[in-house]
């Protein structure tokens, strides 16, 4: 019986109209020639599970199930990541919320202390003034505590104890009664340590107040430096601070509190009654204490609190200098209300949502149901004589041909007559008949449906190879196999070429990166495998660039492929040579020796070989070149690693060859890992502090000979999370080589100018001006000018007070250019410094030509101006020459009055160093102009910390 009387004898006949003409029946417009191969496969896979096999028509059902249930828990996972993200929003923003108002409340206690800080150092200096004198006037003493509690009216009390401890001076004293602070802690630790700054004592019952205090004090020496007493001020944390946080919103369930290092309560808003809350009271949850010690600068964590078993968000933050932290809390269930109305809302919708795709799926599959049962007869017929892939119809046991369709004969060349009723040995188009035997093996074995390749051959004895698709299926009671086969000769074409392209270099025909990663991988595990000791170099070419500069790219490809020829030669038959990209080449030296010498020794042989191949002289056009290169060589197999590590080694051997003077080879040394990778790290960790705008500004101020402070120069200052303040001598060259001095520059700026806004409003420093480093490179970008232009228009600071420091540096190269943007910026105001004057490239040709306002002695003629005349000369000379140019100057690095005194005495009157104040940040630097200069009471101070 033929395939189309099996076929109408199908329960699926109704839908086939015999007295249709076939040529109706079978539309040639379905499957056109550019139908693509996996559109014939679903095609013939949709007729095997719905037609031939005869699925239940339930499967339908399961189908769309699986199908709606899929789309539900997609929107439903869609539903819960969104309330997940807005949760974790709520959480940063409660995070930031907390985070600004610790450092708000860090930055107040902090000024509090500091400013009781500075009374107490001002009686301090009263009572050592008076010993020195003749002894202490206890009524003077006495007037000057009450003049000191006046300005400081955060203290409770101001007290000064002598050396036994007795207090018998302060401004709350109890009648007839003098009272002993010997045992307190803060007393014994300022008696043992002459070096303590002021004290902060643990929260303690004062013995003159009565109340929960913490006191704040300072030594007393005598004026041989021996121990003479203190003097002390009691802070009352608990009403002070009170009245402070009750101001502030940290929502219902909310808390601020205070605490020591020790995680002693002393001060918390609101007050509980139990005696968890109590001052003193260390009753903190365990992730407090965990999260101070890993982090005890700042940082969050959420707890539930043991005082009243609600769960907070807690940001605490350590405040400046002294041992206390600040803590605010938000309670959770505050913070996430506006969350959980979302996720009411969202229930809501989804089940909306899951009601209404039911409704609509049960109406989808009946009408689908329906239409189905109609449509696959006409679906089978038609894509299978219409689909340009060859597809036959055999059957399973014995072989015969059934039918074939029209695809069949332009790639076989077998036409319909010749095959129908033959078998397939008959007409032989398997070309290796074990391949026809596997493939039925297969489907016999129960599996569904196969692809797999095969070679086939047609009727003019051609062979090529083919992609086979068949399954099973059921005709008349008779298992036959449906196969569909097309030509992939093409593609396996394009895949070899893919192939050699993936993994060889186009230019040079050497192995790419790619395969040369992978023959190392391999060499690896082949070296750990049988003990052997192999070898890695890395081969640059010294001043390559030049070639394709002077005599172009063609050339300079020539070139290369002349030394890929030359470095064959150089090893043996199984070794690799591969071109990673460039310039730059690499060896695989694999079976070198099981001895780590030897190893070495051959490897250093092969270098020198190509060291001296490399070197012989190259016929490019009509010009001969010399050319060198540096090489780098390490070991491998003495570790298990990957391969990225000898890789590494490698090319760092390669840079320290280039360093020492190229056309030379170096091996391996692992300092040269560490200073890598050191200096990795830090520039991560500047990159991140850069973008986390955790760089620092600190102020040096700039005097006259009078004391009064004209401006400050900014410095730039780090301070990394987990080492600690690094130094500027350290980042700022590596700003410079890695390109980051743009952003950090950048940054640095926009902090001076937004500070000079923010003076500009206060009386007293409106008339200060701030100096700023530019680096060569930044001063050096096409758009410096409009960067400057736009950082003063937004901050609104004032550009008269602004002043650029540049170096001698910057007129090496391109001074026009210099000039043109030094003028730019002087018509909007900007002033310029000359720093370092005298240490560098110094032209007064140019110099006369710079707007400059300012030059600068740098603080090496300072540091030796009292000693070393050529200093003195020097300095005198710069002051000379800024007189003569009608220019300012100024002094850097000065220390002592005598440095001071001699700089006056030669003409210049403006001054920066230590002796006038170390660099300090914002709130130090305020407090500092707002004191004034006592130049005595400096100098000594520096001669004492040094």
């Amino acid at each position: 019986m033929s395939i189309r009387a099996g076929l109408e004898s199908m329960h699926f006949a109704c839908c086939y109209e015999k007295s249709r003409p076939s040529s109706q029946f079978f539309s040639t417009q379905v499957f056109p020639d550019r139908l693509a191969y996996e559109e014939s496969r679903y095609a013939l896979n949709w007729f095997c599970r719905d037609f031939i096999m005869q699925w239940p028509s339930h499967s339908l059902a399961v189908r769309l199930t699986a199908g709606i249930v899929s789309i539900i828990l997609f929107v439903y996972a869609l539903a819960g990541l969104a309330l997940y993200q807005s949760k974790h929003q709520h959480e940063l923003r409660a995070v930031t919320t907390t985070e600004n108002l610790a450092r708000s409340l860090a930055i107040n206690v902090s000024g509090i202390l500091d400013k009781v800080d500075v009374g107490l150092f001002a009686i301090t200096s009263e009572v050592e003034r008076q010993m020195a004198v003749g002894g202490i006037n206890g009524a003077l003493l006495n007037g000057f505590l009450t003049q000191q509690q006046v300005q400081i009216r955060d203290c409770e009390g101001l007290w000064v104890a002598d050396e036994k401890g007795d207090v018998p001076w302060g401004t709350i004293m109890t009648a007839g009664k003098i009272t002993n602070i010997t045992d307190r802690e803060y007393f014994q630790r300022l008696h043992e340590n002459s070096h303590l700054g002021m004290v902060v004592s643990k929260p303690v019952i004062g013995r003159t107040t009565k109340t929960w205090s913490v006191l704040l004090s300072r030594r007393i020496n005598n004026a041989d430096g021996s121990f003479a007493g203190v003097a002390l001020g009691s802070l009352r944390m608990m009403e002070y601070f009170s009245n402070m946080f009750s101001t502030i919103d940290v929502g219902k369930h909310g808390v601020i509190a205070i605490r020591d290092d020790e995680m002693a309560l002393i001060v918390r808003y609101p007050t509980v009654a139990n005696e968890s809350g109590q001052v003193g009271a260390r009753l903190v949850s365990a992730k407090a204490t965990e999260a101070t010690r890993s982090s005890p600068e700042a940082g969050s964590y959420t707890a539930v609190t043991p005082v009243d078993g609600i769960e907070r968000l807690y940001t605490y933050r350590k405040i400046a200098n002294y041992p206390l932290y600040v803590f605010v809390a938000k309670s959770t269930d505050d913070f996430l209300v506006p969350w959980r109305k979302e996720v009411d809302i969202t229930l809501l919708l989804l089940a909306v949502f899951t009601l209404a795709i039911l409704v609509f799926t049960r109406t989808s599959y009946r009408r689908e149901t329906e239409s189905r049962r109609a449509k696959k007869m006409e679906l089978f017929r038609t894509a299978f004589r219409t689909s340009p892939d060859s597809q036959f119809i055999t059957c399973l046991e014995d072989g015969r041909i059934l039918e074939v369709n029209d695809g069949f004969t332009p790639v076989f060349g077998w036409t319909r007559e010749d095959t129908t009723g033959k078998t397939v040995f008959d007409i032989d188009i398997w070309r290796y008949p074990e391949e026809r035997h596997t493939s039925v093996r297969l489907l016999r074995q129960n599996e569904y449906f196969i692809d797999r390749e095969a070679e086939f051959v047609s009727k003019d004895g051609r062979t090529w190879p083919g992609l086979v698709s068949a399954h099973v299926m059921t005709l008349n009671d008779t298992l036959c196999i449906q196969a569909i086969i097309r030509d992939i000769s093409d593609r396996k074409a394009a895949e070899q070429q893919i192939q050699k392209l993936s993994f060889s270099d186009q230019l040079t025909g050497l192995p790419n990166r790619r395969l040369f990663m992978d023959r190392l991988e391999q060499a690896l595990i082949s070296s750990a495998r049988h003990q052997w000791i192999g070898a890695l170099m890395f081969v640059d070419l010294d001043d390559f660039k030049s070639i394709n500069e002077t005599l172009g790219h063609g050339q300079g490809d020539l070139f290369l492929n002349e030394i890929a020829q030359r470095l064959r030669r150089c090893v043996r038959e199984g070794d690799t040579v591969a071109r990673l990209g460039g310039d730059k080449f690499a060896f695989i030296l694999e079976n070198q020796s099981t001895h780590l010498q030897a190893a070495a020794s051959h490897a250093e042989n092969i270098g020198k070989k190509t060291l001296l191949e490399i070197g012989q002289p190259y016929q490019l056009c009509t010009s001969t070149l010399h050319r060198t290169c540096s090489i780098g060589i390490t070991l491998f197999g003495e570790q298990n690693e990957d391969a990225s590590e000898p890789l590494k080694r490698a090319e760092l051997a390669m840079y320290q060859a280039k360093a020492c003077g190229r056309n030379i080879l170096r091996f391996f040394d692992p300092k040269m890992q560490a200073i890598v990778s050191a200096r990795i790290a830090l520039e991560d960790g500047l990159r991140e502090a850069i973008k986390q705008h955790r760089i620092l500004l600190h102020y040096q101020p700039q005097v006259t000979d009078e004391g009064r402070i004209t401006g400050v120069e900014a410095l730039v200052r780090w301070k990394n999370l987990r080492d600690g303040m690094i130094s500027p001598a350290e980042f700022i060259p590596l700003a410079e080589t890695t390109g980051l001095i743009f952003p950090l520059g950048q940054q640095v700026l926009i902090m001076a100018c937004q500070q000079l806004a923010v003076w500009a409003e206060r009386s007293g420093f409106s008339h200060l001006s701030i100096a700023v480093n530019v680096s060569t490179r930044q001063f050096n970008q096409d758009d410096f000018v409009e960067q400057i232009r736009s950082v003063l228009n937004h901050s609104g600071a004032n550009p008269h007070r602004l002043k650029l420091e540049i170096t001698e540096s910057m007129l090496v190269s391109n001074v026009e250019d210099v000039i043109a943007k030094m003028n730019a910026l002087k018509s909007i105001g900007v002033g310029f410094s000359l720093d370092d004057f005298g240490t560098g490239y110094s032209s007064l040709s140019y110099l006369k030509r710079l707007p400059l306002d300012q030059l600068k002695i740098d603080q090496g003629f300072v540091r030796d101006i009292l000693v070393d005349p050529n200093d003195a000369a020097i300095a005198k000379t710069v002051v000379a020459l800024a007189s003569s140019m009608s220019l300012s100057v100024i002094a850097e690095g000065v220390e002592t009055r005598a440095q001071r005194d001699m700089l006056a005495a030669i003409g210049c009157h403006n001054y920066q160093g230590y002796l006038f104040g170390r660099p300090m940040d914002i709130d130090a630097l305020e407090d500092f102009i707002e004191g004034g200069i006592d130049l005595v009471r400096l100098d000594r101070s520096v001669d004492r910390n040094k």
